[in-house]
């Protein structure tokens, strides 16, 4: 599954804000905790789309979408599901198949007749851009013993653990411990933590633009919801990234 995103905007504002934390989310915060949040997760659907487009008249250029189903509930069992689909300037060249992908899908799950899990994956692309329309399958089984498969699932919370916490997967509770003091963006509503970032200005040297972002995150840390529209004037494209997480519902499987 590919990597979530951190909310990098928020570093761009550490130098205008103090070092008091808001009592209401330093509260919030210190009921969270990575293994409070494996413990709460059993069950994760999870759907993601990234659109580029141009700002003008909307024209798509480029589109991905992911769908992510895991069963948790127990690592020996441990099922997941993820459906990828890419178009336009989101192509991208797969090493594996040898081919620009612009379909895929990977399922794992035990074989109950050994001491593995097998992961069945498929993809359809073709091999020269500039004959899309001839079309390539690539099939194949990977094979993950028993004994490697619960770091595949912490995968799903955090890809990185530093000193100050983990970040780069669904567990965003560290991220937020350590932007806390940004609390003009972030609010508490119904036993959730809410950020939004409203048209904040940025620039640099070869591009600038305003970002919007709203995210979501539950009572352990996890995160619910992510919406991210990046307008970017040099380039005149916008870029619109959503994401949508359900925690413990019966899967479609």
């Amino acid at each position: 599954m590919k990597k979530l995103y951190l909310l990098s905007s928020l570093f761009i504002l550490l130098s205008s804000c103090s070092n008091d934390i808001r009592q209401d989310i330093s509260e919030f915060l210190s009921t969270c905790s990575l293994e409070k949040a494996k413990e709460f997760t059993k069950t994760i659907s999870l759907t993601y789309s990234s659109l580029l487009e141009k700002r003008t008249n909307q024209e798509e250029l480029g589109e991905t979408t992911i769908s992510f189903v895991a069963d948790l509930t127990n690592s020996d069992e441990y099922y997941s599901q993820v459906i990828e689909t890419f178009s336009g300037q989101h192509h991208l060249f797969d090493q594996d198949s040898q081919m620009y992908v612009t379909y895929t899908t990977a399922e794992t799950k035990s074989d109950e007749s050994s001491d593995v899990f097998i992961t069945t994956v498929y993809k359809e692309g073709y091999k020269d851009l500039n004959k899309p329309d001839e079309k390539s399958i690539y099939q194949n089984e990977i094979e993950t013993p028993k004994s490697l498969i619960q770091s595949r699932i912490d995968k799903i919370f955090y890809s990185s653990n530093q000193i100050d916490g983990v970040s780069g997967g669904l567990y965003y509770a560290d991220f937020f411990i350590s932007v806390a003091k940004f609390d003009m963006y972030i609010d508490i509503q119904d036993d959730k933590l809410l950020y939004h970032l409203d048209n904040y200005p940025f620039k640099n040297d070869q591009e600038e633009g305003i970002v919007n972002e709203k995210i979501v995150m539950n009572s352990v840390g996890m995160l619910e919801s992510l919406e991210l529209i990046n307008d970017n004037f040099t380039s005149s494209e916008r870029n619109i990234t959503l994401i949508d997480v359900s925690y413990n519902t019966k899967l479609d499987i």
